[in-house]
């Protein structure tokens, strides 16, 4: 293995072993309207962008019989799906391109999120969690255009709130959400020793958009 490649996945392990002895990090509370979004009209840079949405293992094993192309997400797509995940995918000629997961049910949070943050799903909330866009489809719009899709989808669910946790140091995706007029509500400061774990949140005073 070239020196180049084996630098990332050394650091990738060492930082997997720390973080089953101890986590600290700091997020950026957000939210979203799910019914304000879902009129922002945001759409992607891309004319051939196929959205599919996916809630059950049936769904999942349709597409995958019909040639659309999972890649590596396909190890874990179906027990996140039987969890209660709600999947967004975005494809290119069948391939993927975006893919965004929302956490629908507490068994999911915990599959997904692991941080005690607390969304009440049966008050018509739901978590975003972790997406991710294939690297030659970057700058295409894709992340902000997931926000109006899933935003449509959930409002026909009756749910009225996206809750998300970002990090401090990730601004591209408070960009995004701004598109959809995403509100900061605050700071929370996760802190993880072996089993042990603290959520601390800190809201923002009065009503602050993103800087």
């Amino acid at each position: 293995m070239k020196t180049k490649g084996l630098y990332p996945f050394v650091k990738g392990v060492l930082e997997f072993i720390m973080s089953c002895f101890f986590i600290y990090r700091r997020y950026w509370i957000y939210e979203i309207s799910l019914p304000h979004a879902s009129r922002a009209e945001c759409k992607p840079k891309l004319d051939n962008c196929d959205l599919r949405v996916i809630e059950s293992v049936t769904q999942l094993k349709d597409l995958v019989a019909q040639g659309f192309q999972f890649g590596i997400y396909s190890v874990r797509l179906e027990d996140d799906v039987d969890k209660g995940a709600v999947v967004f995918c975005i494809f290119v000629e069948k391939k993927i391109a975006f893919i965004r997961w929302v956490v629908t049910t507490e068994a999911s949070m915990k599959r997904m999120c692991g941080i005690p943050y607390p969304v009440d799903f049966l008050n018509k909330e739901v978590y975003l969690s972790w997406s991710e866009t294939s690297p030659q489809y970057r700058r295409a719009g894709l992340f902000a255009y997931s926000y109006f899709k899933l935003a449509e989808f959930f409002v026909r669910k009756g749910k009225i709130i996206a809750k998300a946790l970002v990090d401090k140091n990730n601004l591209s995706v408070l960009k995004a959400a701004a598109k959809v007029d995403g509100k900061l509500w605050g700071e929370g400061r996760y802190l993880k020793v072996l089993w042990w774990k603290s959520w601390h949140e800190k809201p923002m005073v009065g009503n602050i958009h993103y800087p």
